[in-house]
């Protein structure tokens, strides 16, 4: 998902039971549906429980302290990530990056490219294939050997 399209997320969008998310907030205004891991319901589950009551449906939240300020933003998601960073000592990320590494992952364990469209949400699969298959040469290489060689 975007981070937007994070932010964005009501409690009624994620239906934790079947570990499906959907997106009203799309960047091209198209609803769609994204599956997400039991580990991730589990986590969204934990959360809520333990969050500020919040009287808006938003499901993420920004805080100060244990005060709610309001519905996360795309710049507290940054400015979070920014500090979780911090203060693990690795390198900043930016949330589109995390994005781009599922898709890559995803294409490269093996997922079909038109599924790993569907689940970020773009218009053509012409343009997933463009930006977000860089294949390790890894990967090249084990579908060669898998297909070519006896």
């Amino acid at each position: 998902m975007r981070v937007g399209e994070v932010c964005g997320l009501h409690v009624e969008d994620v239906n934790l039971e079947n570990q499906l998310a959907h997106i009203t907030t799309s960047k091209d205004g198209e609803d769609r549906t994204v599956p997400f891991t039991a580990g991730c319901a589990s986590m969204i589950e934990t959360y809520l429980a333990n969050r500020p009551a919040y009287r808006l449906s938003h499901i993420f939240v920004g805080t100060r302290g244990r005060q709610i300020q309001g519905a996360f933003t795309v710049y507290g998601a940054r400015i979070m990530i920014s500090r979780r960073c911090r203060e693990l000592g690795i390198a900043h990320t930016n949330p589109h990056s995390i994005r781009h590494m599922f898709a890559t992952r995803a294409l490269n364990a093996g997922m079909r490219v038109e599924v790993v469209s569907k689940i970020l949400g773009h218009a053509s699969v012409d343009f997933t294939l463009r930006v977000y298959a860089s294949l390790l040469m890894e990967t090249v290489q084990r579908e060669y050997n898998r297909h070519w060689m006896p």
